[in-house]
């Protein structure tokens, strides 16, 4: 059902937007089952249930949020746009340097993950990457 002007032909403008609006659900319902995918992926699985439900809080919170944006309408009609396309291409670059994780084991301990992570300088400047400090849970 697409509204229609008086003219009785539906406006270019209204069309675009469902359109628009379409491919926004799509895509956003990709980057929803992305999240879910990698964080099985990137995190050990003692602590997986837990980064799993941070993702899922972060989306129900982002979900709130977005039904403020889009009353910005009333401002200007692009700004709801510009601002979810800001925030979809912030996170597609934050997403540009996760770690690959093709044809590798999921991880199983945080030694596992400690592998992975690049090495980090502690307050004197030097790798602690070589040291032999033992964590344990």
């Amino acid at each position: 059902m697409i509204p229609y002007e008086e003219s009785g032909k539906a406006s270019i403008n209204i069309i675009s937007r469902i359109i628009l609006a379409v491919f926004a659900k799509f895509f956003l319902a990709l980057a929803y089952g992305g999240v879910y995918l990698w964080t099985v992926e990137m995190f050990p699985t003692f602590i997986r249930s837990m980064a799993l439900s941070s993702g899922s809080a972060a989306a129900i919170v982002g979900s709130i949020c977005s039904n403020y944006i889009i009353w910005l309408i009333r401002v200007h009609a692009v700004l709801p746009f510009g601002i979810m396309a800001f925030i979809c291409l912030q996170s597609s670059f934050a997403a540009m340097f996760l770690p690959e994780t093709k044809g590798q084991a999921t991880l199983e301990t945080v030694k596992d993950m400690e592998q992975h992570s690049p090495p980090s300088l502690n307050k004197n400047n030097q790798n602690t990457s070589d040291s032999n400090e033992k964590f344990e849970l």
